[in-house]
């Protein structure tokens, strides 16, 4: 089944080699078929946590406690792009279609 809307993964950042760094497996994923805010939240507090997010339109996201995606401060992500971002604890990410 194809998805539609946005993947949202959640885990930390592994160091694969010397340089290259990717996320390791998610401690929790959520597939948002409309806009929205994340259900869930970051739940630890590492410098290691982020989000991968994978839309499949053009999006707007922010990524905060209390995300607004229709705001500025706010990131483009491409459809198609898998885009790693950095968070805190607490953090959710919320999207609108761009």
């Amino acid at each position: 089944m194809a998805v539609s809307g946005t993947h949202i993964s959640y885990g930390r950042v592994k160091a694969v080699s010397p340089g290259v760094a990717l996320m390791g497996a998610p401690d929790w994923t959520e597939t948002m078929a409309t806009p929205g805010t994340t259900a869930k939240a970051a739940t630890l507090d590492t410098t290691a946590d982020c989000y991968l997010i994978q839309p499949t339109s053009d999006i707007f996201a922010a990524i905060g406690p209390s995300p607004n995606a229709a705001v500025d401060p706010r990131m483009l992500i491409r459809a198609g792009e898998a885009v790693t971002i950095p968070c805190a604890k607490g953090d959710k990410v919320a999207w609108v279609l761009a």
